[in-house]
């Protein structure tokens, strides 16, 4: 029996999910919806699919839905449909506030179904190459930069390109964050467009991250420095950079460096997941696949809360301009 699903924001990633998901075994896309009418002629958006401008009509005959619209509309759209039944993926961050994660999260729990987030970055080649990830991280570094766009300028740089290395840190390094500082300013739009962040966790390990919007090219790396290798991830080339230290002449260890590269649409891999655990969800299995769970997701909002309130800390002491 083929999953019905529908797609709710047809912008930047929601015409791609509609692209991806007829394309899926056993899955029928039976709608897509948004306001603007003119997104429905875009090439990724394929024709069989119901049409609509609203999203409780997109949703009533879908088994599964994916919420692709702006942050501030997430709770507004996926809230009706977990409290319906249906198995739902939100694209990242999970919302704009930490309340209204919570209550994804409960609605979901409560109904009984798979809740979702899409943090993509996860399904990169460049950690699905890796067959021996990070098992203690010490330090870890990230620099996530992009050129500034018009795009998701209703949240900060931290819940829009930061939250993706926060999902990451926090999966990686499995302990809670006992200390968390952080600086960021607004550049060009009235949010923070510039921030670094320093997070230090239970056990020692700190991680380092900067995100910028307004930078002139564009780099998504993060490197980890493990009990006895060195990870470089470059999630743009989907490769992954791994230096081991190794039995040397006299006894004298030597770095030995391999590199690896994933392969397939990171998207498509998400989807694919989602999908995957759904069915098992109806089947009554546990799915043990990658993406990020509502409650993982929260998590990472909830880090990211802790974070703009230490910009504000900052901000409040030092006096500069921003949050």
């Amino acid at each position: 029996m083929n999953l019905r699903a529908a797609v709710i924001g047809l912008g930047h990633l929601g015409r791609h999910h509609a692209r991806i998901l007829p394309t899926l075994p056993g899955v029928e896309l039976v709608c897509i919806c948004d306001t603007d009418p003119s997104k429905f002629d875009q090439p990724e958006c394929p024709r069989g699919a119901r049409r609509t401008g609203s999203p409780t009509e997109a949703w009533k005959d879908a088994d599964l839905l994916v919420v692709a619209v702006p942050t501030r509309s997430h709770l507004e759209v996926a809230l009706p449909a977990l409290n319906a039944g249906l198995d739902v993926l939100v694209e990242k961050p999970l919302a704009a506030r930490v309340e209204d994660g919570r209550a994804l999260v409960e609605a979901a729990r409560r109904a009984g179904v798979l809740l979702r987030c899409g943090h993509v970055e996860r399904f990169n080649g460049a950690l699905q190459s890796l067959a021996l990830p990070p098992s203690e991280p010490r330090f870890l570094e990230g620099h996530r930069l992009a050129g500034f766009t018009s795009r998701s300028l209703d949240v900060d740089v931290v819940l829009d390109l930061m939250i993706h290395d926060l999902d990451l840190t926090l999966s990686m390094v499995g302990r809670p964050v006992v200390a968390v500082e952080a600086v960021g300013v607004p550049v060009i739009s009235p949010q923070v467009d510039i921030a670094n962040a320093r997070l230090t966790f239970e056990g020692g390990c700190v991680a380092n991250l900067t995100a910028s919007r307004i930078s002139e090219g564009s780099t998504r790396k993060l490197r980890i420095f493990d009990r006895d290798a060195y990870y470089s991830l470059d999630f743009a080339a989907g490769q992954a950079g791994v230096t081991r230290l190794k039995p040397g002449p006299g006894g004298t260890p030597v770095p030995e460096r391999s590199l690896h590269s994933g392969s397939g649409e990171p998207l498509r891999l998400e989807l694919e997941d989602f999908v995957s655990a759904s069915r098992d969800r109806r089947a009554g299995l546990r799915h043990g696949g990658r993406g990020a769970t509502g409650e993982e997701a929260l998590a990472a909002l909830e880090l990211a809360a802790r974070v703009r309130e230490a910009m504000e800390r900052h901000r409040q002491t030092y006096g500069t301009r921003g949050a």
